[in-house]
């Protein structure tokens, strides 16, 4: 069985770069594919000072009137991160909340980049 890490690596590496929320929920669209997501939950300012390579920006705020429209399998595994771990472990509640049943906090962006083996970028 794969890890999450080598799913997720694989996913990137197949699909590339996923689309980025937008403000309107009728704009919404289903993340293609059934490979792990990796979502940075901190502000767009935040994001833009630098992501992990793959990372769809949605800040918290925003989390819960977009997930369930563009992640509507809620098997799917799902990598949160934020700048400390803090609001990613938040967003990780929220979600099992809502059902997501493979959620996890892959903490602040430093250590996400760390644990997961993925670079940083600058969008």
């Amino acid at each position: 069985m794969l890890s999450m890490l080598d799913a997720l690596q694989r996913w990137l590496q197949r699909r590339g770069t996923p689309p980025s929320p937008t403000d309107s929920a009728a704009t919404i669209e289903v993340i293609p594919g059934d490979g792990p997501v990796l979502i940075d939950v901190r502000t767009v300012r935040e994001h833009r000072g630098g992501t992990l390579a793959g990372a769809i920006n949605v800040p918290l705020s925003q989390l819960d009137g977009w997930v369930a429209t563009a992640i509507p399998d809620r098997a799917r595994p799902i990598q949160l991160f934020c700048a400390s771990g803090s609001r990613s472990e938040g967003a990780c509640r929220l979600l099992r909340q809502l059902g997501y049943q493979h959620v996890h906090n892959a903490g602040g962006l430093l250590v996400a980049a760390a644990r997961l083996h993925l670079p940083i970028e600058h969008p």
